[in-house]
């Protein structure tokens, strides 16, 4: 027999986001907080500055191993995958795949795509 209550809460906290565009712009719940996309962009976009370091071979764009950014920030972003795809769309970054995960894609460049 289940316990619905204690399923649901259980649901409920699996499903982490949720979009809400409001007048403000486009947000995220996670974790019980709303997030400023664009302010999470512009976040990551200094971050990428700081820890990157310009490649000659490709017109001095800052690049940074997906591994070194995630750690780096892990206390600064709730969902670092979900902004990151966020500043793709925006075309402010570019990365090989759609979504980068820890571990796996740690040799990944993650590139500045702008001088934000």
């Amino acid at each position: 027999m289940h316990d619905w209550p204690n399923e649901a809460d259980r649901m409920l906290k699996m499903a982490v986001f949720c979009a809400d565009y409001s007048s403000k712009g486009p947000h995220i719940l996670a974790a019980g907080k709303m997030l400023d996309i664009d302010g999470e962009v512009k976040t990551l976009v200094e971050k990428i500055k700081e820890l990157g370091a310009p490649d000659k071979a490709d017109h001095d764009r800052i690049k940074v191993k997906y591994g070194i950014l995630f750690r780096e920030t892990s206390d600064l972003f709730e969902a670092l995958a979900g902004t990151m795809r966020a500043a793709k769309r925006k075309k402010l970054v570019t990365f090989d795949g759609e979504l980068l995960l820890q571990g796996v894609h740690d040799n990944v460049d993650v590139v500045l795509l702008e001088a934000c």
